[in-house]
């Protein structure tokens, strides 16, 4: 995302507060995922949702896929942090779903090529 355009500045009161309460949720997942053996795909219990922790150059993201006929969709993979446009419901949807697999017990995940997930997501900033 360009350095010069701040999302939230686009997003209304309620938008705003759930968007930083998804990054937050994303944050926990991201430090959960890192525990895990490189490579781990979390799915979430609505089967919607695939997350993994993605190497920037400086540091780690959350990266999210979604997930359509059994099949996460690499190609339309982002960072959790430049998902932009998405209402509050949407976000809020995704916030719990991410929430439940954190509080699950026996949590859904996946083993992948790390390379492949690398190559999924282009770097920070660039188009």
């Amino acid at each position: 995302m360009p350095d010069f355009y701040d999302p939230c500045s686009d997003m209304d009161e309620a938008t705003l507060h759930a968007w930083q309460f998804y990054l937050a949720v994303a944050e926990l997942a991201l430090s959960h995922l890192q525990t895990y053996p490189a490579g781990t795909i979390a799915i979430t219990d609505d089967q919607e949702n695939a997350y993994w922790a993605w190497q920037g150059a400086e540091q780690m993201y959350l990266a999210w896929a979604p997930i359509a006929d059994e099949m996460v969709c690499f190609e339309a993979a982002s960072l959790v942090v430049e998902i932009v446009g998405l209402a509050a419901e949407e976000i809020n949807y995704r916030r719990e779903s991410l929430t439940r697999w954190l509080q699950s017990e026996f949590a859904t995940t996946l083993i992948w090529p790390k390379v492949q997930l690398q190559q999924a997501i282009r770097a920070p900033g660039q188009f």
